[in-house]
């Protein structure tokens, strides 16, 4: 469930481009998760598990230090992810939690929560976005 995460990403790589001198000073400040992304992250680890497994999770599962107790409205949440990701995977093949390098930049990659191989040899990227607190955008 760990994923890798690199110094340079999809969340940070306008920052590091625009301003290559953040990378530096951004590494002397400590990476401390707030509330928001500690739910996010333990949703996105049990929806993983929902991925691999196709087993729903239920009502008052304990997900991790900052879910103890899986609630009604993280269910719902869940349960509009799954179906959309669901969708999307149909019959085709695909990898969770896969790390892929960006070329030509150093220590830049990402990982995608899904790789899917779509029959026309295209391939679809789904990462999960769960946390609150800050907006997060897709460009």
């Amino acid at each position: 469930m760990a994923s890798k995460h690199a110094g340079v990403g999809g969340s940070n790589i306008h920052r590091k481009i625009g301003c290559p001198g953040s990378h530096a000073l951004e590494a002397a400040i400590p990476d401390d998760e707030s509330k928001f992304a500690g739910e996010g992250t333990d949703l996105h680890n049990v929806m993983e598990d929902w991925v691999r497994t196709d087993e729903p999770p239920e009502l008052g599962l304990h997900a991790g230090p900052y879910i103890p107790a899986l609630n009604e409205e993280q269910l719902d949440v869940l349960q509009w992810c799954f179906d959309i990701v669901d969708l999307l995977i149909g019959d085709s093949d695909f990898k969770l939690e896969e790390y892929n390098d960006f070329p030509g930049l150093e220590d830049a990659g990402g990982t995608c929560d899904v790789v899917i191989f779509n029959a026309d040899g295209s391939y679809s990227l789904v990462d999960y976005k769960f946390g609150r607190g800050v907006p997060v955008s897709a460009e």
